[in-house]
């Protein structure tokens, strides 16, 4: 089974930055038959509607529930649908300096469990700027990928996405 990974770029300009792995899934293992660039996120936008295969995509999906609640009721599509409504200046306001975020608040269950930082941190790489890049890249794929609520208040992917689980600020069961 054809099966590709994205290595994604939350950079103001990410020429360079954003690298595309394309393998193949078999029995035996996974096989790597190409790594390449995309100029931007439009090009990897490209990729994945041409695709017909599964994609993993190297960024968060969510932010901490405090933040959900507080920004966006609670909601992971109304955080979706919001993709244009914030300059990047002014989504990175909306968390002030977090510095690594190792407290609770700002930090999804699934990043204490794996003391990963918080997708909110500006310090000392700037994780929300990749979150404001990647929400956009989702926005346009929503259309051709729609997302569906499911039992737990989750969010699950269907068309080539559809093997990943996607939970608003809770571990995946």
């Amino acid at each position: 089974m054809k099966i590709y990974g994205c290595d994604f770029s939350g950079a103001k300009n990410p020429e360079g930055k954003i690298y595309v792995t394309e393998g193949n899934l078999e029995a035996g293992g996974l096989t790597v038959e190409r790594v390449f660039s995309c100029e931007d996120r439009l090009d990897l936008a490209y990729y994945i509607r041409s695709s017909q295969a599964p994609w993993g995509l190297d960024f968060p999906f969510s932010i901490p529930d405090y933040y959900l609640q507080e920004q966006y009721h609670s909601s992971w599509i109304s955080f979706l649908e919001g993709a244009y409504d914030d300059t990047r200046e002014s989504f990175k306001q909306r968390f002030g300096v977090i510095h690594s975020g190792r407290n609770s608040r700002d930090m999804r269950l699934t990043d204490l469990a794996l003391q990963a930082k918080s997708p909110v941190s500006s310090t000392p790489i700037a994780m929300h700027g990749m979150l404001y890049g990647g929400r956009k890249l989702l926005y346009n794929l929503r259309r051709r990928y729609p997302f569906t609520p499911s039992k737990k208040d989750g969010i699950m992917l269907r068309g080539c996405m559809r093997y990943t689980r996607v939970m608003a600020g809770r571990p995946c069961s």
